[in-house]
C-alpha cells in the first residue's frame, strides 16, 4: 500500500539507500556462465578444508578459542525479522563484526571447545555509509531460541568491548598467521539477505569460519579459466588468499556475499 506520509525526500532517500544493489553470491557470480560442475561447491569446501587444516588449529594452539568445527548457526526466523526491520529503518547493509565473547552469556548457546573468550561476530543494521543505525547490533548467531530478538540487541558501547576484547587478542594472534591484517567485518546486501531467504528458506543456516583458497588454482585445476570473469576475481579474491571470511550453507546452496573489510 503506498504511503500517502511519505514525503518526496523520504522517497529518494529510500531509493539511494539501495542505489549500489546486491553484492551477490561471489562463488557463483565468479564465472561468465554456468560451470558444467558445481565449481562454487568445490571452492567453498576448500575454503572449509583450509580452515581446518589452517588457521583454526593454528588459533587453537595459542589459546583463541571458537565455536566447535569452526562452525557457527542463524535461524532463519530470526534473518526474517532482521529483514524487516531492515525495510523499515532503511539499512542496507547486514554487517558482521569479528568479536570476542564469553561463551558462558545466557544469550547464547554455543559448544567452544574451552571456557576462554570465543570468537564471535555480532550483527549490526547499516547505512549506505557503513553507519550502524540507532544502535541495531544483535546477537543473532548461535541465538538462544527462547529469546526475542529485542532481548538479543546490544548497544553499539557494548560492542565495542567485544570487539576491543577481539583487537587485542584473537585479531592479533590472526594478523600473525595471515602475515597481513585479517577481516575484521564482513557486509551482506540488503537484497541478497532477502534473495537467500526466498530461495533457501532453510529453519537453520551453517555460518562456517573459514580460510580463502587459491581461488585461480582451483579453477586452473578444472579447466575453468576460460568462463572466468576476471573482474569478479580481482575484485573479491585477489590477493586475499588465506584472509578468512565467513561462508553460510544449507542442504542446497552456498553463499559468500560478503564484501570483505580489512
Amino acid at each position: 500500500m503506498e504511503n500517502l506520509n511519505e514525503t518526496m525526500s523520504e522517497v529518494i532517500n529510500k531509493v539511494m539507500t539501495y542505489q549500489n544493489g546486491r553484492i551477490g553470491n561471489k562463488l557463483e557470480n565468479l564465472f561468465k556462465v554456468k560451470p558444467l560442475i558445481p565449481i562454487h561447491k568445490i571452492i567453498a569446501e576448500s575454503f572449509f578444508d583450509n580452515a581446518r587444516i589452517g588457521v583454526l588449529p593454528f588459533i587453537e594452539s595459542q589459546n583463541i578459542n571458537f565455536n566447535d568445527g569452526g562452525l557457527y548457526e542463524v535461524s532463519y526466523s530470526y534473518l526474517n525479522e532482521i529483514c524487516e526491520i531492515m525495510d523499515n529503518i532503511q539499512a542496507t547493509y547486514l554487517t558482521f563484526t569479528f568479536v570476542e565473547i564469553d561463551p558462558n552469556d545466557q544469550r547464547l548457546q554455543v559448544t567452544p571447545h574451552s571456557q576462554r573468550g570465543m570468537i564471535y561476530m555480532v550483527a549490526s543494521l547499516q547505512a549506505i555509509n557503513e553507519r550502524t543505525i540507532d544502535e541495531n547490533n544483535y546477537l543473532l548467531v548461535n541465538a538462544n531460541p527462547n529469546l526475542s530478538l529485542e532481548a538479543l540487541k546490544i548497544s553499539d558501547e557494548e560492542l565495542e568491548a567485544f570487539r576491543s576484547k577481539f583487537q587485542c587478542n584473537g585479531h592479533m594472534v590472526l594478523n600473525r598467521y595471515f602475515r597481513k591484517e585479517n577481516t575484521r567485518t564482513i557486509h551482506y546486501h540488503i537484497e541478497d539477505l532477502k534473495h537467500t531467504l526466498a530461495t533457501d528458506p532453510y529453519e537453520k543456516y551453517t555460518i562456517h569460519l573459514c580460510q580463502i583458497s587459491n581461488v585461480m588454482k582451483i579453477i586452473s585445476d578444472h579447466n575453468l579459466c576460460n568462463v572466468l570473469d576476471e573482474n569478479q576475481y580481482r575484485e573479491h579474491f585477489q590477493g586475499r588468499e588465506k584472509q578468512m571470511t565467513l561462508v553460510f550453507t544449507t542442504d542446497d546452496g552456498y553463499y559468500d556475499m560478503g564484501g570483505l573489510r580489512p
